[in-house]
């Protein structure tokens, strides 16, 4: 797939969707400290340290049951361990993708409406943005309650549109690094833009069809 800008004075986005992990911030070390902390409490066998990359993307639920083979009950014990580290200490382990403030700073400038939306709970991602300063350039965020076990990036997507009032699923598009945000941008006729200094890789985007494909920060807004 080729890069593709648009050309001066044709129509842009109006609403920029960000995932966070992989897109705003480098949250693996977190996720996959958590996650065997998780496993680790309940003496459950640990997965090869690739394996615990897929972690990064789906929501937790599904990488428990799939990954390590939990069924229900113990999927969500995981989840309730996992969440208990990760709020207390992983979500430290995040930083800041180089460029990405700058990024932000002219795209609002540019007019864009910037959001994020998220399959991390809202209110552990809210601490995440906050705690790099980067919440003054979102009108808000999207992402599930605690008590949601298993939600995808397609029903938050959906809800993002209802908070922000966007009726034309062409004047928005998802910026994210995994094939969930292309997958979920295109059950809603949603544009995508994938990322390819997070957690997915140039095959897996053309795979599943991306509209574009960024290689740096700097390049989102000649996309846009």
């Amino acid at each position: 797939m080729v890069m593709k800008y648009r050309l001066k004075g044709e129509k842009m986005y109006k609403y920029l969707m960000f995932d966070l992990d992989g897109t705003l911030v480098e949250s693996g070390e977190g996720i996959v400290a958590s996650a065997k902390h998780a496993l680790n409490k309940m003496g459950w066998k640990m997965l090869a340290d690739n394996e615990f990359m897929k972690f990064i993307g789906p929501p937790l639920f599904d990488s428990f049951r799939d990954l390590c083979g939990m069924n229900p009950e113990e999927a969500d014990r995981a989840i309730d361990i996992y969440r208990e580290h990760y709020e207390s200490a992983g979500y430290l382990l995040a930083p800041m993708y180089e460029g990405v403030e700058e990024m932000l700073r002219k795209l609002k400038d540019k007019g864009h409406t910037l959001m994020v939306v998220t399959s991390k709970p809202a209110p552990i991602a809210e601490k995440i943005i906050e705690k790099h300063g980067i919440d003054k350039y979102f009108v808000n965020l999207t992402g599930p309650t605690h008590e949601e076990k298993t939600v995808h990036k397609d029903v938050m997507i959906k809800r993002a549109f209802k908070k922000n009032g966007i009726t034309d699923p062409k004047s928005a598009v998802m910026i994210g690094d995994r094939k969930f945000d292309i997958e979920a941008a295109n059950k809603h006729g949603v544009d995508s833009i994938a990322v390819m200094y997070g957690y997915g890789n140039r095959e897996e985007f053309e795979k599943y069809g991306a509209t574009h494909i960024a290689e740096k920060c700097e390049d989102i807004v000649g996309l846009v």
